[in-house]
């Protein structure tokens, strides 16, 4: 018998026409009987219509039973690339029909396992189009999902799945979980993690929040060499999460990531009350006139670095800098543009350092600017020096802004927060002694998020809660099919 011959990764695409409809469809802008009186409105449009497009005609018995449409379009498309649903029996919450409040049932929500996964994009040798990592949101796979209107203590049972799943996925493919990421709301709900409000907030040492300096034995917002909290780390604990069975998992496994952390956390206060300085000490005039000023050599900065236009911040305004706690903090702008405007910060803090604050400034937006060019490293481990040179760089920024904390609070003015992700960002060097920040970043899982709550949206017009998923998983899997026939790019309209 000859060699096998491997399957081409990339067909080719079907009429331009019946591959939107379908897009359209995938993303729940279009539902399936409108792609039949669309395809239908198509063929009796032209003299030759397309074979692929007469077959979308044919959905629903020709448009007579609409609400076949769905049914039998699913059935032509002969999704294979992902795998079966897997229903699992669990308690949700829903609505009572006859007395219209909500009660608790047992019912069946579906997953998408990870093991079943891999077992079929390997089956279809395209395997190596989700390890290769050639777009940034094809490297996501859909697990499972929940409306928190549905949930009643339903993840226990959908995570004893999922965890046996990883388990079997490290025994038959070698996969193993690498890290686990997300917000710091997730790590505190799911595996009891401290929160911001916690008398001691961190889940690494046993430093202290409390109300009365008097009573602090460990303040969380001294990141002094000397710090009392250095000396007292905390010992791994055991979780009983179910995750934590799964090989390769551990205390350490969680990770402080770029995104969270940074750009919508530390970044996010730093660059904040660096506008809010430059407007109200240095740039005389109204808050109209200062604001215009400042864009415009925002700007000028953002030219003379070339920086390209999907990638600057927005024309700041006065909701962009000052939050709901009264402290300035730069809001509404997406991650990674906060992290583009890294350099540009260094150039405005470096227009106003005439005075002690502002050269405390200007070093503290420099050393963050250097631990954004080390969190950029693409490699899977830094090396001693690179470790190093983060871990002074983390020092010099909490250093720098602490003491423009404590000179705001001396003048009476309501600036420069500490919150818990400062304390924790003083942590973040020893997770990337052993992992490169790039390898536990969310910037993929956001976007891949973008994707699936587009997805959701067009699944829950007439459908109970409980039975969202199982329609989100079904289109989700004709989404990703298109993309590994390479007829669909995730990422086209990413900014």
């Amino acid at each position: 018998m000859g060699k096998k011959r491997k399957a081409n990764l990339l067909e080719p695409a079907p009429s331009p026409l019946r591959l939107l409809l379908l897009e359209e469809f995938a993303f729940g802008r279009l539902s399936a009987a409108q792609v039949q009186k669309m395809a239908s409105a198509a063929v009796r449009s032209c003299k030759e219509p397309s074979p692929d497009l007469a077959s979308l005609q044919m959905l629903g018995g020709q448009g007579t039973s609409a609400q076949n449409c769905h049914r039998d379009l699913m059935k032509m498309l002969n999704v294979c690339r992902a795998p079966e649903s897997t229903l699992i029996s669990t308690p949700v919450s829903l609505r009572d029909k006859k007395s219209g409040g909500a009660v608790v049932e047992s019912k069946q929500v579906p997953l998408l396992l990870p093991h079943e996964w891999f077992d079929v994009l390997e089956k279809n040798d395209v395997l190596e189009m989700f390890t290769a990592t050639w777009s940034i949101k094809t490297s996501e796979l859909l697990i499972g999902c929940l409306p928190k209107s549905a949930n009643a203590g339903s993840w226990p049972a959908l995570w004893d799945k999922i965890c046996e799943s990883l388990t079997l996925l490290a025994s038959r493919h070698k996969a193993v979980v690498m890290a686990l990421v997300g917000d710091l709301e997730f790590f505190s709900q799911e595996f009891g993690w401290p929160t911001a409000n916690s008398n001691n907030l961190c889940p690494y040492c046993k430093c202290d929040n409390l109300f009365k300096d008097a009573d602090a034995v460990a303040p969380f917002n001294d990141f002094r060499a000397s710090a009392e909290w250095r000396k007292q780390p905390r010992d791994p604990r055991e979780n009983d999460h179910p995750l934590f069975k799964v090989p390769g998992i551990n205390f350490w496994s969680p990770k402080l990531d770029v995104l969270h952390m940074l750009d919508l956390g530390v970044s996010s206060h730093l660059y904040g009350n660096l506008i809010n300085d430059i407007l109200e000490d240095h740039l005389p005039g109204s808050f109209a006139a200062s604001i215009g000023a400042l864009n415009s050599r925002i700007q000028e900065l953002y030219e003379s670095q070339s920086t390209p236009a999907a990638a600057r911040i927005p024309k700041l305004s006065k909701g962009n800098i000052q939050s709901q706690t009264g402290y300035p903090c730069l809001s509404h702008v997406k991650g990674r543009r906060i992290r583009e405007f890294s350099s540009v910060a260094v150039g405005l803090a470096d227009l106003y350092k005439d005075t002690v604050a502002g050269k405390h400034r200007l070093e503290a937006v420099k050393a963050m600017d250097e631990i954004y060019e080390l969190c950029d490293c693409q490699k899977y481990r830094f090396d001693r020096k690179e470790h190093r040179s983060m871990e002074k760089a983390i020092d010099r920024l909490l250093l720098h802004y602490t003491f423009l904390s404590r000179d705001a609070f001396n003048r009476g003015k309501k600036r420069y927060s500490v919150t818990q992700k400062f304390h924790l960002m003083a942590h973040f060097h020893v997770q990337c002694k052993w992992m490169a920040p790039r390898l536990a970043w969310t910037y993929g899982p956001e976007s891949f998020m973008s994707v699936c709550k587009k997805i959701a949206a067009s699944c829950d017009r007439g459908t109970p809660s409980y039975q969202i998923p199982l329609k989100i998983c079904g289109k989700f899997a004709l989404a990703y099919e298109l993309l590994l026939r390479g007829w669909l790019n995730l990422d086209e309209d990413e900014e």
